[in-house]
Order: C-alpha cells, then sequence, then structure tokens
C-alpha cells in the first residue's frame, strides 16, 4: 500500500510540475489568502556549491544598516554604493515556479530552481509595497538575512532556457520562456523537517523603505503609521521577532559558510543522485508531508 502511495505521489509531483510552468501567471500577483510555505530561487550556482556555502546569504554580509532593509531599493536593485558594494539584507525568492525558472536559465541558459521551505523571516514583498509596486509580476517574497541549506527541500534543474524578451514604450521589458521544461524534482538528503512547522510571514509595510518617486506612499495608509521609527530599527525588530526558526543571533552573517572560487576545483559530498522514490523509502511520513506542501506551493 505504501509503494502505491509513494508512486501515486510521484506521478502526482511530475504533473504539477508540467501544469505550473504550462500556466504562467498574469502581471499581477495574486493576493495572498494563506501563510506560504513554499517558495523558488532560480540560481546558476548548483547544489554542491550551495551546499558547501550552506545556504544563500544576501550580497552584503556585514551588519546590516538602514538601506540594507529597504524592500523599494532592494526590488528596483539600487543596491550598489559608490564603490560597487552590494547593501542588502535580502535574499530574492518567488512564490511563482514560472519565475524560478525564468531567473534560472536568464544568464547561463540554464541553472536550478531551488524549492524551499519558508520561514518567518521570509515575506511577502508584494504586499508591503502595493499600490506602488510595479513589480508585483514577480510575486516576490525576501528572505531577510539569508536562507539555510537544510531549509531547501530540494531543486529542479534547468537546460536550455529559451527566453524571449518583450520591450514596451514605458520601459518596460517582459520576459517570458515558451519551450517546455522536463522539470525534474530532486529532493536534498539533508532537508530538515522541523521547518515543516513553519511558513512566511505576511506583507511588511514598516520596511518599504520608499524614496525618490516612491516617498510620497510614506503619507499614505499602511505606510504612515510606520514613521515613528527607523528603518534600521524595524529591520531589527522583524528579524528579532521572526529570525528564531533560522538561529538568528542578533548579529550578521546568519551564518558563514565555504563559497566556491570558480574555476578551482572544490568538492561538496552532496548526494545529487538522491531520488524522490528513495526519500519516500526512507522516510515516507516526514516527507510524504513535505512533498504534499511542495505541491500546494505549485
Amino acid at each position: 500500500m505504501k509503494k502505491i502511495q509513494h508512486l501515486l505521489l510521484l506521478a502526482v509531483v511530475h504533473a504539477a510540475l508540467c501544469l505550473a510552468q504550462a500556466t504562467p501567471r498574469g502581471g499581477t500577483s495574486r493576493p495572498s489568502l494563506k501563510p506560504r510555505k513554499i517558495v523558488f530561487r532560480g540560481e546558476s550556482r548548483s547544489p554542491g556549491q550551495i551546499q558547501l556555502a550552506r545556504g544563500f546569504l544576501p550580497f552584503s554580509q556585514d551588519q546590516p544598516t538602514a538601506d540594507s532593509f529597504s524592500i523599494w531599493r532592494h526590488i528596483i536593485n539600487d543596491i550598489s554604493d559608490e564603490d560597487g558594494n552590494r547593501e542588502t539584507a535580502y535574499v530574492t525568492t518567488t512564490s511563482s515556479l514560472h519565475i524560478g525558472v525564468l531567473q534560472a536559465g536568464l544568464d547561463r541558459m540554464r541553472g536550478w530552481v531551488y524549492v524551499i521551505r519558508a520561514t518567518p523571516n521570509i515575506f511577502d514583498a508584494v504586499g508591503s509595497l502595493n499600490p506602488g509596486n510595479e513589480y508585483a509580476n514577480e510575486e516576490q517574497y525576501l528572505a531577510t538575512m539569508g536562507i539555510r541549506w537544510e531549509q531547501v527541500v530540494g531543486w529542479m534543474p534547468v537546460v536550455d532556457l529559451q527566453v524571449n524578451k518583450t520591450h514596451y514604450n514605458d520601459d518596460r521589458v517582459v520576459m517570458q520562456w515558451h519551450d517546455e521544461q522536463n522539470l525534474t524534482f530532486t529532493p536534498n538528503a539533508e532537508y530538515n523537517f522541523k521547518y515543516e512547522a513553519y511558513a512566511a510571514s505576511g506583507p511588511q509595510p514598516q520596511l518599504a523603505g520608499f524614496y525618490g518617486k516612491m516617498d510620497k506612499y510614506k503619507a499614505r495608509a499602511p505606510w504612515r503609521a510606520y514613521q515613528a521609527k527607523s528603518l534600521l530599527e524595524y529591520g531589527f525588530d522583524f528579524m528579532d521577532a521572526n529570525g528564531a526558526a533560522v538561529g538568528w543571533t542578533g548579529h550578521a552573517p546568519l551564518f558563514v559558510g565555504r563559497v566556491p572560487v570558480f574555476g578551482k576545483s572544490w568538492k561538496s559530498d552532496i548526494n545529487e543522485s538522491f531520488t524522490l522514490d528513495e526519500a519516500m523509502k526512507l522516510a515516507p511520513e516526514q516527507w510524504g508531508r513535505a512533498m504534499a506542501n511542495v505541491l500546494d506551493g505549485f
């Protein structure tokens, strides 16, 4: 009976992947009706490299500043200072598998989509900025201070992705991919099932960090209610309240990992041949629950 159940799950996972990639979402994000348990991140780095790095960290790993916590600054990629240093407290993820695939293959036509179990330090960036967010179609969820390797449920390789770009008069560029990807899910043998108890946080308007043309929104609801403290204070308040699940101690970086030097030899002990079939045989109840949440995330 258990064999039938996990074979059925494998078939459902494959069908869900096909459906998710075939039905990209439109230009506006869906409202968050329930806490999101799964997010995606497209990357050119391999699972072995992410394992060595112990997860995903923001570009800047020093103690954050007020600018580091500005959602708007991160969303528009205005995070480089005059010396070229990239200053942000966030790692970008998305609630859209379609966007994750696009991000994975954008630079090199190949990469990986990581399926990540959300924790409270990850929050709804779209809802934090609406209606002032012109990038809502990216369906971003931002991971404050980082994502641990053991939060990664698994990954899917993206190969030979053909991206079509459409340019509009208002300077918008819409990117889409149309060639079907045969997405195959590989579970992370080091995934920690304790993260099954967590989900992402909702919108955090106190971290909007509007400036420039968006400064007008500070006087509007809900953002006008969050002008009593500095952005830096609001950022640390958020992590102090929501960072326990990922081991936040009040100081950056969240963790220290080894970052491989590209072009040089490096070794990872990751088991990239671990299959969902093996996972279901090894821990059927735990992986069954985890994959049910992954399917719900599609």
